[in-house]
C-alpha cells in the first residue's frame, strides 16, 4: 500500500522555517523568474515542511523563502504542507528524492558532502536532478547589494567565476544583477 505522507496544510510563520539543506546546495539561476512569478500570481504553492518538535524545516521552498525575504508586503503567515518523516535522515531523503525534481542545478560537491555528513543512503547518480560543478561566489549572488562592494571586487569575482565556467565547457544560464536580463554563457 502506498503511504500517504501528507499530515496537514495550514498557515505558518514562514520566516521561522529552518533550512533542511545547506544554503549553497542549489544555484538559484531562476531567482528573477521566481520573484516575477510571486509578484504576478501571488504565493500560489505552499511550502512543504517537516516538523521536528517545535522546529519546522523546509523540505521544498528554499528558493521561494530566499526571494520572499527580499520582497516587501509579504504576509506574516503563508501556507505550508506538513509531511510525515520519522527523523531528519528520512526528511532529507524525501527532500532529495521527491522534491528535487526541478530545474535549479545542484552543486555536486555540496550534495556529496551533505549526504556523507548526514549519513544518508541515497544514490546521488540515480537522483533525477541537474547536477553541476559549483560556481558559488560569496560576493555575487541574486541578493547582492552592489552598492556595498567595489567594482574591482565584482570584476575579480566575475572573472573567477567565468574561468571556472570555461573550464567545465557547459552552457550556463545567467541573470544580469543590474537589469535582470537572462542570458546564456557557452562556457
Amino acid at each position: 500500500m502506498i503511504e500517504n505522507r501528507i499530515v496537514k496544510t495550514e498557515l505558518i510563520k514562514w520566516r521561522e522555517i529552518k533550512p533542511l539543506q545547506p544554503d549553497n546546495l542549489k544555484h538559484i539561476f531562476n531567482y528573477k523568474y521566481i520573484e516575477d512569478s510571486i509578484l504576478t500570481h501571488g504565493f500560489s504553492m505552499p511550502f512543504f515542511v517537516w516538523q521536528n518538535g517545535n522546529d519546522i524545516f523546509a523540505v521544498d521552498g528554499h528558493s521561494r523563502i530566499e526571494v520572499l525575504n527580499n520582497l516587501e508586503n509579504v504576509p506574516e503567515q503563508l501556507p505550508a504542507t506538513f509531511i510525515n518523516a520519522k527523523d531528519r535522515k528520512e526528511a532529507i531523503e524525501i527532500l532529495l528524492e521527491v522534491f528535487n525534481q526541478k530545474s535549479n542545478p545542484i552543486a555536486n560537491e555540496v550534495l556529496t558532502e551533505w549526504v556523507e555528513i548526514e549519513q544518508i543512503s541515497v544514490n546521488v547518480q540515480s537522483l533525477n536532478v541537474k547536477i553541476e560543478e559549483s560556481y558559488y561566489s560569496p560576493i555575487i549572488t541574486p541578493t547582492t547589494n552592489y552598492s556595498e562592494i567595489t567594482k574591482e571586487e565584482i570584476k575579480k569575482e566575475a572573472e573567477k567565476l567565468a574561468n571556472q565556467m570555461l573550464k567545465s565547457r557547459k552552457i550556463i544560464e545567467c541573470i544580469c544583477p543590474d537589469c535582470g536580463t537572462e542570458f546564456e554563457i557557452d562556457a
